[in-house]
Formats: C-alpha cells, sequence, structure tokens
C-alpha cells in the first residue's frame, strides 16, 4: 500500500470559447443585436471530504457493544448511536431518543420514547424491540458487552410498551442510569437474530455430547492437574477444541492476540477456545436470549456492522485498516465528510510522523516527540484535556488511627504551603494539570464558583497550624505534646512522576514547619496496605501504625458520582477492610448532598448538588489533589466542523458532532 495519500487540490479549468470566421453579411446597424456571451465556465464540484485517523495497533474487540480499547471504541462510536451520548460537556443528551426520560416518582422506573425518524444502515427503521433486544444482552448473565456495559445487577426488566417507547425497570434507583447506561450502542434485532441464525445452522454439525465431553475434560484437568509440578496442561485440550469449532463454523481466536514478545500463551489460547465452546454449549441449554448473549461476540454480524450512526462500515482489513463510508440517510444530516480511514500504525510515533508529513489528518494519544515538533506550526491542532484519572495525597482519617492530619487546619496548611500547578506541571514534565476536584473540569458537575484552590500562602499556613497548638521546633519543624509535623508518604514504585511531585511538595512544605519525606515500595505492598485494616503504612511498616498519607490515585467516568470514594458507609474497617473509602472520610452534610446527587434524575438540579459537593470537599480536604494527566489528540488544521460553536479541544467529547466534522484542504 502507498503510505502517501494523494491530498486532494482545488484546481480552475478554462473554458475556451474559439470563433469561426464565416463569409456571412456583417448585421446592418438597425437589426444588430447584443453579442452571444460566451458560455462561462463550468462549476466545478469541490473535492470530496476524507478523513484519516492514525490509531496504534489493531482494532481489537469488535466494532459493537464489545469493543475493547480506545480506538476500537472510537471507530464504533462512527457507526452508532445511544439512547443518550455526550455533549462537550459531558452531558447526557438524547440522541435516539425524542427527548429526556420519563422517570417516576420512586425513581425505578424510566419511559423513553424513540425517535421515528431513523432507520438502521440496511434500511429498517429503528423500534422498541432493537432497543430491547440491545437492553435484554446487556442484563444477561451470560453479557459478553464491554464489562461496564452489562447491567444485571442495575437493570430488572426492559419492555416494549408500542413501537416507539421502551420501558427500563432499575433494581434501585440511580441518577447515573443516564450517565453510564443510557449509551449503549442499539444495534438491529434483524439483523443481529439472522446472524444468530447462521451460528445455531453451523452448530448443528457438533453434537451436545461432544461439546460438554469436551468441556468436562478441562474442568476434570484442573480439578486434577497433570501437568509437570502439579500444573494444569491444557496444551492436550488445543487441537480438539480447534477441530470442533472449525465443525461448528465458529471463528477460531487470533493466536496474535495471545502472543506475548513472540511467544504464543497456549494457556491463554486454549481459555478462548473454551469460551467459544461455551457458547456453542448455551446454544443447547441456555434461554434463547441467554444462548445468543453468549454467541454474541463470534456472530458474523461482527464482521460486517449494521448500526444507526453517521457512517457506515466498508471494509477492514487488520493491515490496511478501517474505511468507513458516510451515511447519506444519517438523521441529523448527511456527513461533511464522505470516507474515513481508521489506520493503524505499529507506534505511536510512526503515527506520529504521518499526522507531520500528512498522511494522517488525525492521530490519538499524540506522542510526545510529535507534539514537540509540532508546536507553534500552524498547519496543526491540539485536543488536549485531563484524563479521566487522578492523582492525589491521601490523608487517614480513621480515628482510632492518631493520623497526623485529623486536624483539617493541618490539611489546609500543607496545602497553602506549595505551588500547585507549577508543581504538577513540573512533576510530569507538561504531561499533567493541577485538578483540584475528582470531578474533571469539563464535566457538566463540575463547580463554576467557590472552588478552594489554595493558592500558595506559607504565612496563613503557619497561623493554621498554630492556631491547633503546634510550635516551631529548633529543627524548623512544629511539634506537639512531643510528636513532630513530619511522615513519610508511600507511593508506587516505577512511576518517577510521582516520586518527584511528592519532592517538589516536600521541599516547599519544609518552609512551613512540615517535613514530608516519601518512600517508593512495590504495588503488591500498596495493595496490602490499602486492603488491610488497620492500614499499615507500607513506608515505614516497621513502626506497625497506620499510614498518616499515602499518594495515588483512580481511574474515573464521566459520572460524578462519588459514594465509593467518599460517603461514610464506604468507610473501612475490621469488619470490612477493603474499600475505596480507605481513609475513612466522614461528613454527615456531604453524605447528604452524596444520597441526594444518586436520586435526582433532572441534570441541572443534579449539576447544582456536585457543585455543592465539591466545594464542600474542596474546604474539608480529605485529599489534596496532585493532578491529572493530559490527553492529547493531534490534528491537521484542516480539520473543523459546521457547529456554529466551533470544535471545543478541551474535552474528550469535542467530535461528538460526528457528522459536522469536516476535512477541507485548501
Amino acid at each position: 500500500m502507498d503510505r502517501t495519500r494523494t491530498r486532494p487540490l482545488l484546481a480552475a479549468c478554462l473554458a475556451v470559447v474559439v470563433a469561426a470566421c464565416g463569409s456571412a453579411p456583417a448585421p446592418s446597424p438597425r437589426s444588430s443585436a447584443a453579442p452571444t456571451p460566451a458560455p462561462s465556465p463550468s462549476p466545478i464540484a469541490p473535492p470530496e471530504q476524507t478523513l484519516t485517523v492514525g490509531i496504534t495497533g489493531e482494532l481489537v474487540g469488535g466494532l459493537s457493544n464489545i469493543a475493547d480499547g480506545a480506538p476500537t471504541s472510537r471507530a464504533a462510536a462512527f457507526l452508532y448511536n445511544g439512547l443518550y451520548g455526550y455533549d462537550e460537556r459531558l452531558r447526557p443528551v438524547p440522541v435516539l431518543a425524542r427527548d429526556a426520560a420519563t422517570v417516576s416518582a420512586d425513581g425505578l422506573t424510566w419511559t423513553i420514547g424513540l425517535r421515528d425518524d431513523v432507520a438502521f444502515h440496511d434500511g429498517t427503521p429503528l423500534t422498541a424491540d432493537d432497543v430491547v433486544q440491545t437492553y435484554e444482552l446487556a442484563r444477561s448473565t451470560n453479557c459478553r458487552f464491554t464489562r461496564r456495559l452489562c447491567l444485571t445487577t442495575v437493570l430488572e426488566k426492559v419492555a416494549k410498551l408500542d413501537e416507539h417507547t421502551v420501558v427500563f425497570t432499575l433494581r434501585a434507583p440511580a441518577a447515573s442510569f443516564a450517565t453510564t447506561q443510557l449509551g449503549l450502542w442499539i444495534e438491529s434485532k434483524d439483523a443481529v437474530d439472522a446472524s444468530f441464525a447462521r451460528f445455531e445452522r453451523g452448530v448443528e454439525a457438533v453434537t451436545v455430547r461432544e461439546v460438554t465431553g469436551y468441556l468436562e475434560r478441562i474442568s476434570a484437568e484442573e480439578a486434577r492437574p497433570t501437568g509437570p509440578d502439579g500444573t494444569v496442561d491444557y496444551v492436550q485440550f488445543r487441537t480438539d477444541g480447534e477441530a470442533l469449532l472449525r465443525r461448528a463454523g465458529v471463528q477460531l481466536p487470533s493466536e496474535s492476540f495471545h502472543t506475548i514478545d513472540g511467544v504464543l500463551d497456549v494457556d491463554r489460547f486454549v481459555g478462548d477456545l473454551r469460551t467459544r465452546i461455551r457458547a456453542i454449549d448455551a446454544s443447547f441449554t441456555s434461554r434463547p436470549i441467554d444462548a445468543l448473549a453468549a454467541a454474541y461476540p463470534y456472530l458474523d454480524f461482527q464482521e460486517d456492522p449494521v448500526g444507526t450512526g453517521p457512517f457506515t462500515f466498508a471494509s477492514y482489513d487488520p493491515a490496511l485498516g478501517l474505511d468507513l463510508v458516510a451515511n447519506e440517510d444519517y438523521f441529523l444530516g448527511a456527513p461533511s465528510i464522505k470516507r474515513v480511514t481508521f489506520r493503524p500504525f505499529a507506534t505511536t510515533s510512526e503515527a506520529g510522523e504521518a499526522l507531520a508529513s500528512g498522511e494522517v489528518d488525525w492521530q490519538f494519544p499524540l506522542d510526545d516527540a510529535t507534539d514537540d515538533a509540532l508546536d507553534g506550526d500552524p498547519a496543526y491542532r491540539v485536543a488536549a484535556y485531563p484524563e479521566l484519572s487522578f492523582l492525589g495525597l491521601y490523608f487517614n482519617l480513621h480515628p482510632e488511627s492518631g493520623g497526623l492530619f485529623l486536624e483539617r487546619n493541618l490539611r489546609q496548611a500543607l496545602s497553602y504551603c506549595f505551588d500547585k500547578q507549577t508543581t504538577a506541571s513540573t512533576a510530569t514534565d507538561g504531561g499533567g494539570t493541577a485538578i483540584f476536584s475528582e470531578i474533571p473540569p469539563m464535566s457538566w458537575a463540575y463547580p463554576t464558583a467557590g472552588l478552594n484552590e489554595y493558592p500558595t500562602d506559607p504565612a496563613h499556613a503557619k497561623e493554621l497550624i498554630e492556631a491547633s497548638g503546634w510550635t516551631l521546633g529548633e529543627d524548623g519543624i512544629y511539634a506537639k505534646g512531643g510528636r513532630r509535623l513530619a511522615t513519610v508518604v508511600a507511593v508506587r514504585e516505577g512511576f518517577p512522576e510521582r516520586s518527584r511531585w511528592l519532592e517538589l511538595v516536600a521541599e516547599q512544605v519544609r518552609t512551613c514547619g512540615i517535613e514530608l519525606g516519601f518512600r517508593e515500595v512495590p504495588f503488591t505492598s500498596i495493595v496490602r496496605m490499602l486492603d488491610v485494616y488497620p492500614h499499615v503504612n507500607a513506608a515505614a511498616p516497621e513502626t506497625r501504625r497506620p499510614f498518616d498519607a499515602y499518594f495515588g490515585g483512580f481511574d474515573t467516568t464521566v459520572e460524578p458520582d462519588p459514594f465509593r470514594l467518599y460517603h461514610s458507609t464506604e468507610c473501612s474497617s475490621a469488619e470490612r477492610s477493603s474499600t475505596f473509602n480507605f481513609i475513612c472520610y466522614q461528613n454527615a452534610a456531604v453524605d447528604r448532598l452524596i444520597d441526594a446527587g444518586r436520586l435526582q434524575t433532572e441534570v441541572t438540579l443534579r449539576a447544582e448538588i456536585y457543585q455543592q459537593y465539591a466545594v464542600a470537599l474542596s474546604q474539608d480536604l480529605p485529599v489534596i489533589y496532585a493532578w491529572s494527566d493530559l490527553a492529547r489528540e493531534g490534528l491537521r488544521a484542516s480539520v473543523g466542523t459546521t457547529a456554529a460553536e466551533g470544535l471545543s479541544l478541551d474535552t474528550p467529547t469535542w467530535f461528538h458532532e460526528i457528522e459536522k466534522l469536516t476535512n477541507v484542504v485548501e
């Protein structure tokens, strides 16, 4: 394949009019007429807009609700719609839904009307049947969707009220249903059912006895291993498993997917064979929807997906990439771009080189070298936004722990002692941005005012420390009752930017009379510290004392609910030692806000609740937020939008109106 894409150029054509001279007499002045005008140049259509997206590695999972990883999910988003989507503020907004859901007073029943102008790529209309089946697959005990999309514990039932109305019944009230579960991609029931029918015809070539016998033999081997040193010998099941799948017409697993450093992991490969054979077994033993759910990843629908989105599937080759073409009948308007190619590269640096050379119009993630090389070049733009994750300095607030920072004055004092943005930027070499809440700043739930960001103020910090009865010692460190204002913080080894942040903070807070040491420890030691009460400090295990402070973080989602992080009922204890609220933050007022936010389904009112919560937490300061890593995506300057407000390049949903994206190359 030619790795250089020819860029379309707009050329002007000149029409040449040739006048022939003849012998006809010249017209008399009286009968003269206006000369015939020369024909105008024919209008020339602008070149068709295309878009090439550089991704790293192959697409993994499938172009459906089993999409695995950012590139595959990004590509599949061009093919599908959910009942809800997200705007640039990560706010859930109706897409296939006609309007926002009607929610019952008890919060359990959600009724959603569907648009009546939506068709799948094969021309069949969207109906409630398509939505019901998609969600039945999600709530099946055999759900094979991406894990976060499986709703067995969330959704009690889903039912069709009429052709364009669906009713969801939740197991418990949850406002987060709108932000996390109504975004499932709706797939064509007709297309999926037809694909499953072909799957069932294929598995008729094998018998129940063959399938159960194979699975039982593996179970027997696991119960009494026959491999060296008592290990399970999975290798013996490979040949029979492959033969069984071939007879059933089910695709074999990809060896490359199970190859690590050039060596096939046979155990994992056989595990994949087993999962596929279990799907065949389910077609014999499970109720129809559960059999369909088990077989879902292996249906030929995955190779020719049918959605309602702005682009339709054209072709896919692991080496050449994925080609999509515009859905000219898209219900939100035909896309401006007519063809999109997701082109794979072995590394992000290779994709970056393609962006720099003009072969690629959009690259994610943008590697540092390319970002530095293209910095300031007007031919490029960067979408940059905080990742949905954060790091911070957590304080142990268990009352019985004797934690050094149980008093809020001391937590606030430490925060007033260092420059947040400079420290974050320096520690991460510009790859992170200081944050002041776990709610991402581009979110609808982020406070517009009132958040305490603790500007550097050592004098005020000392006032707070001394107001709590601490006295500055001769060594420059405050002390009280024989205890110095000093501790050592555990931080995970192998992440130098985290240690660098603590080092920079320690240098600055020492001028305030606080001694903050740190020690890098293995991940296993971190896990043991956080999961085993009373959370003995992994940085100083010889003391047998709980940690005073710990540096680490969490991944988050677009859903702002902080229940598991900070609700009092999630406080760890001897009886329940492993929780996310391992610091035992307890605040009745904050609890009430968290509880209210989980029940309030009106987004504007819910936003007000979480904004109040974030402000309250910034005052109480159970954690000093350090930074979120910045995600970067590289764009040619030619990439734009027809949306009146333009592109908001500070959010991960900057391209959410896909049909309005443009790529006009001059």
